[in-house]
């Protein structure tokens, strides 16, 4: 009996530690999205937060749900098809 108990335990405790890149975000900071290029690069970016009073500088990027990776350029919110979008 202890053997199997010894047994369970050890299989449980192996299935929690992996680590499973979807369910947790990535790996990545609440708050942020991991992406991946082309190249096979990785990075987290920080999540676009719609209804956030924030002042964004120009060149900063973000990850919207909707439109996905989009960039603050002179004023104006684009896409990574250079086309303005409105989040």
């Amino acid at each position: 009996m202890v053997r199997k108990f010894s047994i369970l335990l050890l299989v449980t405790l192996s299935y929690t530690s992996c680590d499973d890149d979807d369910y947790d975000g990535g790996g990545c900071e609440d708050g942020y999205i991991k992406q991946y290029g082309a190249d096979g690069m990785e990075w987290c970016i920080e999540g676009y937060i719609e209804d956030e009073v924030k002042e964004y500088n120009s060149g900063e990027s973000y990850f919207h749900k909707e439109h996905g990776l989009i960039t603050f350029t002179n004023g104006i919110w684009v896409n990574k098809h250079n086309q303005v979008i409105k989040p």
